[in-house]
């Protein structure tokens, strides 16, 4: 019984995020990625996608990676180096990468500034998100 080898791919968007992870046999690489790059496709998912190879033992996801365009490498995310404190049910964020998201507990909150402020009427815990590409999300948990 014979056997075909596998590669792995990832499908990215114009800016490096990382869409979709694939695998098909070796012999059908080229039609896959002509599957994938065809004008009819793009028009179906309104983005732009970009094929690439990647090593089979790569786990690139979008969580943890993104492809670096001029390169065309995959790329593990950095962490964010943001600091929090929390004095009198305030919560202050600095260090935060312009642009970001910010989510507390389930509501997305746009942030185009280094710091932030969040304040909480009541006491109890609750989770912070900072979204920011190309970092990994840091997520808090606070108890105020």
């Amino acid at each position: 019984m014979m056997y075909s080898q596998s590669s792995s791919f990832i499908l990215y968007d114009e800016t490096g995020v990382i869409l979709q992870n694939g695998s098909c046999p070796t012999s059908s690489i080229e039609p896959t990625r002509a599957l994938y790059e065809s004008a009819n496709l793009q028009r179906v998912s309104s983005e732009k996608r970009h094929f690439l190879l990647i090593e089979d033992s790569l786990q690139a996801t979008s969580a943890t990676h993104y492809v670096d365009i001029p390169t065309k490498e995959v790329v593990a995310k950095e962490e964010m180096l943001v600091s929090m404190s929390v004095e009198n049910g305030i919560v202050e964020l600095e260090n935060l990468p312009i642009p970001c998201q910010i989510t507390v507990d389930t509501t997305l909150y746009e942030c185009n500034e280094g710091v932030a402020s969040i304040s909480f009427d009541y006491p109890g815990t609750h989770t912070i998100r900072v979204i920011a590409f190309p970092y990994l999300d840091c997520i808090n948990e606070v108890t105020v």
